[in-house]
This record gives structure tokens, C-alpha cells and sequence, in this order.
């Protein structure tokens, strides 16, 4: 198994569009929910995993949520969950936007490992920034 196909499996599971920007780089995208994921590995004597989800376009109407609830992002399935994760906000020309990242290691080579992990964390932090969009409406 190769790392695209991985990823396809992972998108195909949750029914999203995955896409293989080349150097290390994934997009993937749930269309019925509107929240596009990035993934970035770097390769060293591991695997290390940057996972990143815009929660939400912050203007003058939204504010984000208590930073707390940001933090708690684990789904209450013990070993399932993720573990560290924090939030972020990006300026940019057209105002703010506040991003869910998260990151983790995993085996170098390991593509039942990574599969796992990914699948873990794009599936809570999907379910994340849903339930963080639905507050701050």
C-alpha cells in the first residue's frame, strides 16, 4: 500500500475528496459539512504528522469559542482520541480565521499505524468543528 492509497481509503471511508499536492502534502474535503483538512508529513526517523481544519471565518459577528473547548477534542473513546491539539488563528487580507491543528508521530513506514491515526483525527476534528460552528452561531 502506497501512501496515496492511504489516503484514498481514509477519504473514501468518510466519503471525501482527497487530492495529493505533491512534497509530503494532502487536502482532503468533506463536502457535506464544507470543511476542508490539510495534512503535511515530514520524514525523519519518524513520521511526523501536522493536520489542520478552518473551523470558522471569524468576523465582526462570530467570535470563537471559549479556548477550553478548543482544546478538549477527544471523543471519549480512550485510545481512539487524540491527544494533544491546539487552536490557531490565521490573518489574512480578508480578515481572520480560526483553525483546528493537531500533530503526532507515527512508525516511519508504518501505513496501518498512520492509517489509523489519520483516520482518528480527521474524523474528531471533523466532528469538532461542527460541533465549534453550531456554538458559535
Amino acid at each position: 500500500m502506497s501512501l496515496n492509497r492511504m489516503f484514498d481509503a481514509v477519504a473514501s471511508r468518510y466519503q471525501w475528496q482527497c487530492k495529493d499536492h505533491g512534497g509530503g502534502f494532502w487536502m482532503l474535503y468533506d463536502p457535506q459539512n464544507d470543511i476542508q483538512f490539510s495534512v503535511e508529513l515530514t520524514e525523519v526517523d519518524v513520521w511526523t504528522w501536522a493536520c489542520s481544519a478552518l473551523v470558522m471565518d471569524l468576523d465582526g459577528r462570530s467570535r470563537p469559542p471559549d479556548p477550553s473547548r478548543l482544546l478538549r477534542l477527544n471523543d471519549g473513546q480512550g485510545d481512539e482520541g487524540v491527544v494533544w491539539c491546539f487552536y490557531a488563528i490565521g490573518r489574512h487580507d480578508l480578515g481572520e480565521s480560526l483553525y483546528l491543528k493537531y500533530g503526532g508521530f507515527t512508525p516511519l513506514g508504518d501505513l496501518t499505524v498512520a492509517s489509523k491515526l489519520l483516520a482518528t483525527v480527521l474524523r474528531n476534528m471533523q466532528k469538532f468543528t461542527v460541533r465549534t460552528r453550531a456554538m458559535a452561531q
